[in-house]
């Protein structure tokens, strides 16, 4: 026996709810809001960047006021009459050590061990922070005249206390001093002359 079967009758086919109101309604305004969250979301990016932009700006412009004034002080400082002072004082000290140094090669070449013998005195007691920016030495005569520098006054008779312990200076009485502040106000200048006691061949 055979059973024919409509598939075709409507309580067979699929049923189809009907979409309800409010569902078509958040679609309707998703559609609608969509758009509107997007274009906001890409102004907030172009707001962001051009907030980033404004600061990276501002940075740049800071840094070329900074570069403009260390200019500016660079060339104030150039135009600096002590600066202009010190580099010639530097130039003098400069010309009087090679001037030094030729003299001490000519005392060597004449006087040999007994020269080495005061200057090996006289740099072995220098303590830090002192320059001898002149020496003369006199053997035939007696005579020894110190000048130098130092930012420290107190190093200048701590300096000559030292020389009086070195054999090659016992006996020396100090026939002048000079003691004073150069121009610039950093340095102490001194001016030393000494002479042996009548007699003593050291």
């Amino acid at each position: 026996m055979r059973q024919q079967v409509n598939l075709y009758r409507d309580d067979l086919r699929p049923q189809r709810e009907p979409l309800q109101a409010g569902a078509a309604l958040a679609l309707v305004l998703l559609a609608v809001l969509l758009p509107v969250l997007v274009a906001v979301l890409q102004q907030r990016a172009v707001t962001g960047n051009e907030s980033v932009l404004a600061g990276l700006t501002q940075q740049v412009a800071s840094l070329g006021s900074d570069v403009e004034k260390l200019a500016t002080e660079l060339a104030a400082r150039r135009d600096d009459p002590r600066l202009e002072q010190e580099l010639t004082r530097l130039d003098r000290s400069l010309e009087q050590r090679r001037r030094l140094l030729a003299e001490v090669e000519t005392l060597v070449a004449r006087e040999g061990g007994n020269f080495s013998a005061y200057l090996a005195a006289l740099a072995r007691q220098v303590p830090p922070e002192l320059w001898l920016t002149r020496v003369e030495l006199d053997l035939l005569s007696d005579q020894v005249l110190l000048e130098g520098r130092s930012r420290h006054g107190n190093l200048v008779p701590l300096y000559l206390e030292k020389l009086g312990n070195e054999s090659v200076f016992e006996g020396r009485t100090f026939e002048s001093f000079r003691l004073a502040r150069d121009p610039s106000g950093d340095w102490i200048e001194f001016r030393v002359g000494a002479r042996g006691t009548a007699g003593d061949n050291s």
